[in-house]
């Protein structure tokens, strides 16, 4: 049997640490090294994590100073000897047959990659599986990085993805980037796979927690990370098949970032903005009807988008659904 090395970064999760860590170790596909990372967690995560792995040789527990989700994710990568590798949010959960149904594909069709979809639980207990149809979908590279970069079909997150070891060679994690490390590293991943399977399963479970309010700092620190995520897989992409849906998403991060520094009456930071978008003029076509919409009233009547965001706030209804 083929070992998966499971990564679990751990920090402030002492309430939900058990319930993940017990679906790890209850997977079908028991040839499993977990590699839990207690990342300077102050709560009781890292004790937790140490009575798992005096009951169970699969943990390992390692120790480090608090630095961050993708240094512990990176130290995970270094300690890992399996086959396969993938990641865990330590405040999630799996159900059973996750690992078994993702290495059978990987095996099946001889894919680097294989992934799933996901069931999101709010914290009122509801659920939702996203999108949960069942299809099996074998791409090849430019199939699979236009759903990755236009959010069509699956998601950006490595959580629900096995990745086979060789395409993880040389690769890690940026540590300066507090957002949108995983979406990068995933795009890093696709590029270096010729085949990828997906099954649209919800076999990973998302749980949504209310975090707190972002302070400015934190707040000026994501959108620069989102930016700088953003434009450097447009830059990678410069010359390859998947050029234009690279900085199409580049155009989406850039609106969004617009749209907050708007609504904070932050005309500098407007105009800083609208000067990058006026130099990916020429991907402006490939744009869907939504996002040409957006970007000209966005830039050109801000009062108008102002009122007609608001309206549409009063009348929308959530979505977490893929396109």
């Amino acid at each position: 049997m083929e070992l998966i090395s499971v990564i679990v970064p751990v920090y402030r999760t002492e309430p939900y640490l058990a319930r993940c860590l017990d679906s790890i170790l209850a997977q079908t596909w028991s040839n499993l090294q977990v590699i839990v990372v207690d990342d300077g967690s102050p709560d009781r995560a890292g004790e937790i994590a140490d009575q798992y792995a005096e009951k169970d040789t699969r943990v390992t527990v390692l120790h480090q100073p608090n630095r961050g989700v993708s240094s512990a994710r990176n130290a995970g990568l270094a300690a890992a000897r399996g086959d396969y590798i993938t990641f865990v949010d330590s405040d999630d959960a799996l159900q059973p047959q996750m690992y078994e149904t993702l290495i059978k594909l990987a095996l099946q069709y001889r894919a680097p990659i294989t992934h799933c979809g996901y069931l999101r639980v709010n914290e009122n207990g509801t659920e939702k599986a996203v999108a949960g149809t069942g299809e099996l979908v074998v791409q090849n590279r430019r199939e699979a990085m236009e759903c990755l970069l236009l959010g069509r079909r699956f998601v950006g997150s490595l959580c629900n993805k096995l990745f086979r070891r060789d395409l993880l060679e040389g690769l890690s994690l940026r540590e300066d980037l507090r957002i949108n490390e995983d979406v990068l590293l995933a795009y890093q991943l696709f590029c270096r796979a010729e085949k990828s399977v997906y099954i649209d399963t919800p076999d990973y479970i998302y749980y949504v927690r209310e975090g707190s309010a972002c302070t400015a700092e934190q707040q000026n620190k994501k959108e620069e990370d989102l930016l700088l995520a953003a434009e450097l897989i447009a830059r990678d992409s410069v010359g390859t098949e998947f050029e234009t849906a690279a900085h199409v998403r580049q155009i989406d991060i850039l609106l969004i970032v617009y749209q907050w520094a708007l609504f904070r009456g932050e005309q500098v930071r407007c105009a800083e903005l609208k000067k990058k978008l006026e130099e990916l003029r020429p991907y402006l076509p490939a744009l869907s009807t939504r996002q040409r919409l957006k970007r000209r009233i966005l830039t050109g009547a801000p009062r108008v988008y102002r009122w007609a965001y608001a309206c549409y706030s009063r009348l929308r209804t959530e979505n977490w659904d893929v396109s």
